[in-house]
């Protein structure tokens, strides 16, 4: 019995442990599994492995051997791995393969004859042949989409005849990483001026993560904290790239814009069908000013506020002008704005939270993304919105006062004028509208009179006049004086300005008319 549990441990004991890590990650992180469980059950990685093998590199085969050794022999069974041994050029070394525990082996006896010395790779080190070669491997038909790519150099450069398209490299591997999650490390191994020209790599692969090699004790424990979470290192670089492909096809959107009232919005939109409902909205964690046009002194934003929404436009700052004027023209700022996503929680207290998963696997910060945002606006109000509504009210309200005495007649309504005659009779008019009416021997008929009064509204000039009701005299009785008075003064002209209840008098001779007008 012992015998058979020691084969099938033998045959099957990397698919079991791999197993018990995924049953091991829906205990600790059950929300996260609900959705990437499937995904990382059957989810296999490449990992290609660099080696420099030029003539001062073979000092650290002692260092680099039996930590790679152990590392690939803790890898699930049905991952890919593919040795590369570059130096003057770059080239695939033995075996290349699915690793299983029948392929273990041959693996391991590839590793401990890469360093036999080769002249056709100890003259140089070009880091570019290397890239070539590694991107040949990450672009071989039916690669995994989960790759892991080792270099172990000095990252010092000395390439041979030829120069590498350096670009065409960096084009490639940014098409391959929209469709597959890729990790580099740069292993650095010790040396003189080390590191040099790892700038080269590091344009081709952005996220290229450094690790220092200084001693074999150094890269073991490096290589033992990967072997001892490597299921959970995948789950990490599952959900990561997730986000990189969401963000590099704009599934997650953010915009900027400049508001009338001189308010920076952000719009933050997620693509319902594409990114699942464990995002729920938005923290804006950093901005930072990168330009501003000649009218911009600063630009005021507030930081560390939580955004909930799946589709949210939110306030998170304003603009500040150097002068104060009523508006500004042609507005743009352009700020790096770093946002991290935010994501559901429990319902209820011991609920699986996946907010407090993402925490607990350490990636909020590692989600966060900084975006270079610009707005722009041909037409900014330099004060605040209501001084300019209050501003634009009096204006209204001074036109309508314009229109109406300027341009407008002045109607007559609801006003009553009353005339007593020499005889004591009275004659009664009420105003219905009519701008004027005439009074006497035409219009509303006085007898005996033998003159033509005309009382109207006079239209009125904003700040210089107001509109006035007038009584003027039209026509006057022939070969009579004909004259106006009000309060017992003699007016020196035809017409006197009335007012409401005050008597104006018309002497024709000795006989006297007075009118008289009041509201109804």
């Amino acid at each position: 019995m012992l015998l058979i549990g020691l084969l099938v441990m033998s045959l099957f004991g990397n698919k079991m442990v791999a197993q018990t890590a995924i049953e091991r990650l829906k205990a600790d992180y059950p929300a996260i599994m609900e959705h990437y469980a499937k995904q990382l059950e059957n989810q296999h990685a490449d990992y290609i492995i660099a080696i420099d093998v030029s003539g001062t590199m073979n000092k650290h085969q002692n260092i680099v051997l039996p930590a790679l050794n152990s590392f690939l022999n803790a890898l699930p069974d049905g991952d890919y791995v593919s040795i590369i041994k570059f130096g003057t050029k770059a080239e695939e070394f033995g075996l290349s393969g699915v690793i299983n525990q029948s392929t273990r082996g041959s693996f391991q006896n590839t590793l401990s004859r890469v360093y036999d010395r080769d002249p056709a790779f100890s003259q140089r080190t070009d880091l570019g042949a290397m890239c070539n070669a590694v991107l040949a491997q990450m672009d071989r038909p039916g690669a995994n989409n989960l790759q892991y790519v080792f270099m172990f150099t000095d990252f010092i450069n000395e390439p041979g005849v030829g120069n590498t398209d350096w670009k065409t490299l960096q084009e490639r591997v940014a098409a391959l990483s929209k469709i597959n999650i890729i990790r580099a490390m740069a292993m650095q191994l010790p040396g003189a001026n080390t590191g040099r020209d790892i700038q080269l790599v590091r344009n081709v692969y952005p996220n290229l993560q450094t690790i220092n090699v200084d001693n074999s004790a150094q890269l073991n424990d490096w290589f033992e904290g990967q072997k001892a979470e490597i299921t959970k290192v995948r789950l990490k670089d599952l959900i990561l790239g997730d986000f990189d492909k969401w963000y590099s096809e704009n599934k997650i959107k953010t915009e900027l814009s400049i508001g009338l009232n001189r308010e920076l919005t952000l719009d933050f939109e997620v693509d319902g069908d594409a990114v699942p409902a464990f995002v729920n909205g938005f923290m804006l964690t950093q901005c930072e000013t990168v330009s501003r046009s000649n009218n911009v002194e600063n630009i005021v934003l507030k930081c560390d506020t939580v955004y909930k929404g799946r589709a949210v436009t939110a306030e998170i700052g304003s603009v500040k002008f150097f002068q104060t004027s009523l508006c500004e023209r042609n507005t743009k700022v352009t700020t790096l704005v770093t946002i991290r996503p935010t994501f559901t929680t429990g319902e209820k207290e011991g609920d699986a939270s996946f907010a407090n998963e993402i925490r607990n696997l350490g990636l909020e910060n590692d989600l966060a993304r900084t975006t270079e945002l610009t707005a722009e606006s041909d037409f900014v109000l330099g004060v605040d919105l209501w001084i300019a509504c209050l501003l634009a009210l009096v204006l209204i309200v001074l036109f309508v006062f314009f229109v109406k005495d300027t341009i407008l007649p002045y109607r007559l309504n609801k006003l009553r004028v009353c005339v007593a005659e020499p005889s004591g009779e009275e004659t009664r008019f009420e105003f219905l509208g009519e701008t004027s009416k005439e009074f006497g021997k035409q219009g509303v008929i006085i007898d005996q009179a033998d003159f033509v009064v005309r009382i109207y509204g006079r239209r009125g000039y904003p700040l210089i006049w107001p509109r006035a009701i007038i009584l003027q005299i039209v026509e006057k009785p022939q070969g009579l004086p004909c004259t106006l008075d009000v309060n017992d003064k003699v007016c020196s002209g035809s017409s006197v300005k009335m007012k409401l209840g005050q008597d104006v008098i018309m002497h024709v001779s000795a006989l006297r008319y007075t009118f008289t007008i009041d509201r109804v």
